[in-house]
């Protein structure tokens, strides 16, 4: 009897076709984990970015909120002698150290609107001090705030109202800048340099004008 074309067992696949094919695979899988691993790390690193970024942005907000609502107001310390309106430098121990206004009381607590703001830098990171009370600063300790972290070095300067006698425009490492000066004299803008340890320097220019 003759066979029919076709007929008959199939051949099945050799040994050696299956280690191929099974190579295949784990090569395929293998391409798509690392393409995979390679997509989340770019995600978590551009999300990283993106806090960092948006954190620094809320601190100069922050610094920049304040120093708009500046007052030229002097106050007295813990011996109740007067303190300028504005002081700060480099070498002190406040970058900035100042009374605003415009502090919201939406809970109406048994407090001023007037708020002391010191802004120093210690430890990698820059820190926000403020004050329940205005005068006797000294006495009350102050709330801390963590502002900004991972920074290598703050720099100040202060730019002098050419109108007034404390300088001819002239930029200014420490304020007051001269002695004898005005108690609430306030600098017409202030420049201040960040500088990140991941990003650089970042250098912001706040105007006080209107504050004053």
């Amino acid at each position: 009897m003759n066979r029919r074309p076709g007929s008959g067992r199939q051949r099945g696949f050799t040994l050696l076709e299956v280690l191929v094919a099974m190579a295949i695979s784990v090569l395929v899988a293998a391409l798509a984990y690392e393409a995979f691993d390679v997509a989340t790390e770019a995600t978590e690193r551009t999300s990283a970015a993106a806090k960092r970024l948006n954190h620094i942005d809320r601190a100069l907000q922050l610094i920049e909120t304040d120093l708009r609502h500046a007052l030229a107001r002097s106050g007295k310390d813990a011996l109740g002698l007067d303190t300028a309106a504005f002081s700060g430098g480099e070498r002190t121990q406040y970058l900035m150290l100042f009374v605003r206004g415009g502090w919201t009381n939406p809970l109406n607590q048994p407090r001023s609107e007037l708020q002391r703001v010191g802004y120093r830098f210690d430890g990698e990171t820059l820190w926000r001090d403020y004050w329940f009370v205005v005068d006797g600063t000294g006495v009350e300790e102050p709330q801390e705030l963590d502002l900004l972290e991972e920074v290598k070095e703050v720099t100040v300067r202060f730019l002098p109202d050419t109108v007034t006698s404390l300088g001819s425009g002239q930029w200014q490492t420490l304020w007051p800048p001269v002695q004898g000066a005005e108690a609430k004299q306030l600098p017409a803008a202030v420049e201040m340099t960040i500088e990140l340890e991941d990003l650089g320097e970042i250098t912001r220019l706040f105007d006080l004008a209107v504050g004053a």
